[in-house]
């Protein structure tokens, strides 16, 4: 009769082990990548916002932080700004279940990463 020590592990138990610890490396890794593309993406979208007062508001840098706030509140709650949003948003959706078709049949969507920035 061969005796087992109840702290022997077998081979499958070890093999199994090492690809767990594999895979939660892995796991890491995809996390620490998701949240560096998140943060580029944060990165660019505050560039853009730059680049959007530096057009149409050439002096803001002589505006205080809580005055181009009340700039921006006042112009999001103009009428026309919440149609043009509600516009994009329209065509952005329209676009994206378009996408979502195309690849539910097959075909396949351009990958661009870059923020719809509008061109200076």
């Amino acid at each position: 009769m061969i005796k087992i020590e109840e702290n022997q592990k077998s081979e499958a138990q070890i093999r199994l082990e090492e690809k767990l610890e594999s895979d939660r490396a892995k796991l890491q890794e995809q996390i620490r990548k998701d949240q560096k593309k998140i943060e580029d993406l944060k990165r660019k979208a505050k560039s853009v916002i730059g680049e959007m007062f530096a057009e149409y508001l050439p002096d803001y840098y002589c505006f205080e932080g809580s005055e181009l706030k009340e700039i921006v509140s006042t112009a999001m709650k103009q009428e026309v700004v919440s149609n043009i949003i509600a516009e994009i948003r329209s065509r952005t959706d329209a676009d994206a279940s378009e996408t979502n078709g195309e690849l539910q049949n097959g075909e396949t969507g351009s990958s661009d990463d870059s923020v719809g920035a509008p061109e200076l």
